[in-house]
């Protein structure tokens, strides 16, 4: 199954549509949309890395996600537009897509007379 309700992004993985207003307008170094805010980069939550000898302290890192991403493949944690409420959850996502296949294939249907 394909989930593409995301946007298309760029080689950096920075969103070219904000997922939230439709803002098309941004600078090439942006990393907020300059009319809702919303970060262009879909981020996970963070990742806490610890250092086992305790000689640092602990610190989080950020992954950068595709734009249809609800969860980091790299650490498993939520992404910042899922839990913005921009992406739907992957069952609603799934039964969505299955409607509309359904729904496309019933309009296909031709009566064999």
């Amino acid at each position: 199954m394909i989930y593409d309700d995301g946007v298309k992004m760029d080689d950096e993985m920075r969103v070219e549509i904000c997922p939230r207003c439709g803002n098309e307008v941004m600078f090439t170094h942006s990393e907020y949309c300059k009319i809702c805010g919303l970060s262009l980069y879909n981020y996970c939550l963070g990742e806490t890395i610890s250092d086992p000898s305790g000689s640092y302290p602990d610190r989080i890192e950020y992954h950068k996600n595709d734009s249809d991403a609800r969860y980091c493949e790299k650490c498993g944690q939520p992404t910042n537009y899922f839990e913005e409420g921009l992406l739907k959850s992957w069952e609603d996502a799934k039964n969505l897509i299955e409607l509309n296949e359904a729904e496309a294939a019933e309009d296909n249907f031709e009566i064999p007379f």
